[in-house]
């Protein structure tokens, strides 16, 4: 993805977008058939390919350590019930609280949070591509859970670790139980996510934003602060600030 692409990243573009390609400071973007590149003076080498995408999974895959193939060391330091496993590259504080039979890696979390039991927190998310035989390829996840101070996670809730970046729960959040966070999520500070909410990859949620029981929202969409969604509420469009939206395509509430 090229968002936030550096110099010595790898990139890809899925549409032939000349202002992307234009302004990305990957080392090595991928795009799409038909893309107008305009090599005089651009810093970054531009491989106009079949399927960006498809091509990035290869290479990140080929280059890259897989790595859910590392061994699980033990980290101990916070108050940790029977059957919790921490794994590779967890960073856990002395205070943290940990419920019985959950797993974490690949993550960070603050001062003060406590997490339920039965959780799994910072494995692969979801996320496939389709190869030029028409057979779906994992896309690779490499990035890592940041939790912040304050959290309160409940029961059986899932947390995706990033794809290429970060996964963050802001300071203060609380989830319900049954609660699904996708990879790439940035959920802000002081977030309620009640009962069976589910949040698709990539979505950004503002401060103060509070969903009700068995809210889903479509991936990468941007929920504002103080933003309310209602109960079962199918959110398929950005929810501005102080928004309440109900229903199924979500729409916002109009008051009799």
């Amino acid at each position: 993805i090229d968002k936030w692409a550096e110099p010595d990243d790898l990139a890809w573009i899925a549409t032939p977008d000349a202002q992307r390609i234009a302004e990305c400071c990957a080392g090595l973007l991928l795009v799409p058939l038909g893309s107008t590149v305009d090599g005089a003076g651009h810093p970054t080498t531009v491989v106009i390919v079949e399927d960006p995408k498809a091509l990035f999974v290869h290479l990140a895959t080929t280059f890259f350590a897989d790595p859910t193939h590392q061994e699980w060391p033990g980290v101990i330091g916070a108050r940790v019930a029977p059957g919790v496993v921490l794994g590779v590259s967890s960073v856990i504080r002395p205070d943290t609280i940990i419920g019985p039979n959950t797993c974490l890696a690949h993550v960070t979390v603050g001062a003060r949070v406590k997490i339920g039991a039965n959780c799994s927190i910072g494995m692969d998310g979801f996320g496939f591509v389709r190869d030029k035989l028409g057979q779906w390829q994992r896309f690779p996840h490499f990035g890592t859970v940041v939790i912040e101070d304050d959290v309160e996670i409940g029961n059986n809730v899932t947390i995706d670790r990033g794809a290429l970046d970060i996964t963050r729960i802001g300071r203060g959040t609380k989830t319900d139980d049954q609660v699904h966070v996708g990879h790439n999520c940035l959920i802000g500070q002081d977030v309620i996510l009640t009962a069976g909410v589910v949040l698709s990859g990539g979505v950004v949620v503002g401060d103060g934003a509070w969903f009700a029981p068995n809210a889903s929202v479509l991936e990468q969409l941007r929920i504002g602060e103080h933003a309310v969604v209602g109960l079962g509420a199918v959110v398929i469009r950005d929810v501005a600030p102080h928004e309440t939206v109900v229903g199924n395509p979500a729409h916002p509430l109009t008051k009799p």
